[in-house]
């Protein structure tokens, strides 16, 4: 399910050794509960999604019912949009992902992506979602 694999996403993330929270935000946020809002998307031919982020999420993904074929998503980096990159630094290009049918694709919810153009004669269709971290104490 959507919340096993956020669960998943979450238990495994890389955590730089020696990384603090600033005591200001120690304890801000209640990581054992995870937020999910979902939505469905239907392409038709020649539909795309501009590109886009859900900036104020934790991370983001999608999970394709019917997708072969009917065109690619693309992600954008920032360091690649605002060129901070040194051209031998391996991070600074787009990443294409061709869908499959039964794809679930994770990523952090602040990275810029699209999809592009169905080129098919066949609807894309999929549900895209968003996980968030609830704020432990709300005032």
């Amino acid at each position: 399910t959507i919340m096993q694999s956020s669960v998943l996403y979450r238990d495994n993330l890389p955590i730089a050794d020696g990384l603090k929270s600033p005591a200001w935000n120690s304890g801000m946020y209640d990581v054992t509960r995870l937020q999910q809002h979902a939505w469905f998307n239907v392409n038709e031919p020649n539909a795309s999604n501009q590109i886009h982020n859900h900036t104020g999420s934790f991370f983001s993904g999608v999970l394709y019912f019917r997708a072969t074929g009917t065109g690619k998503i693309r992600f954008y980096p920032n360091n690649h949009l605002i060129g901070y990159s040194h051209p031998l630094w391996p991070y600074k290009g787009v990443y294409l992902h061709y869908p499959e049918d039964g794809d679930l694709i994770l990523f952090p919810a602040h990275l810029l992506h699209e999809v592009e153009p169905n080129p098919s004669n066949e609807l894309r269709i999929n549900t895209a979602f968003n996980i968030s971290v609830p704020i432990a104490n709300p005032a």
